[in-house]
């Protein structure tokens, strides 16, 4: 649903609601208590936000780069697995001593000072020529679109 959004012209939009969800997700995980609340900051607030930001994080890209894509889109999904190294070994080591609430915090400031930077430099080069629909609803017509896309609902 990102994808037909950012050809509209939504790329800023998608950014900052995309950012805002996931530090206020991790903010508020700092506050949770019970598994529910942890599933709505963490799972949805956390998951939409995510979900908000990977389309138009890699779609702007082929538009700086014209050589090199793959590099350049290897190099940004590098990213994540530096988040996935880095935030785990803060939590391990500020959750001892400052607490839970504290440390899912420092993280949340952490996402926010780099998603900070990413707002600040990605920019629209050109939107493309022609908008899609939001919804294609022929493309469920494909058995294995479909399919793949029900296991992912369950």
């Amino acid at each position: 649903m990102t994808g037909p959004l950012y050809d509209a012209g939504y790329f800023r939009a998608l950014l900052l609601s995309g950012s805002f969800l996931v530090v206020f997700g991790q903010m508020i995980l700092s506050l949770c208590y019970t598994y529910w609340q942890a599933f709505l900051a963490q799972a949805i607030c956390i998951g939409i936000g995510t979900g908000l930001l990977f389309v138009p994080s890699v779609s702007i890209l082929s538009q700086y780069f014209s050589t090199r894509v793959a590099i350049a889109v290897g190099l940004a999904a590098t990213g994540s697995s530096i988040g996935g190294v880095i935030y785990p070994i803060v939590f391990h080591r500020l959750q001892p001593t400052v607490g839970f609430g504290w440390a899912t915090r420092v993280i949340g400031f952490l996402q926010l000072g780099t998603l900070g930077i990413a707002i600040s430099v990605m920019k629209v080069r050109s939107l493309p020529p022609t908008k899609r629909k939001l919804f294609d609803w022929a493309a469920f017509k494909e058995p294995a679109y479909a399919l793949f896309t029900l296991g992912i609902v369950l």
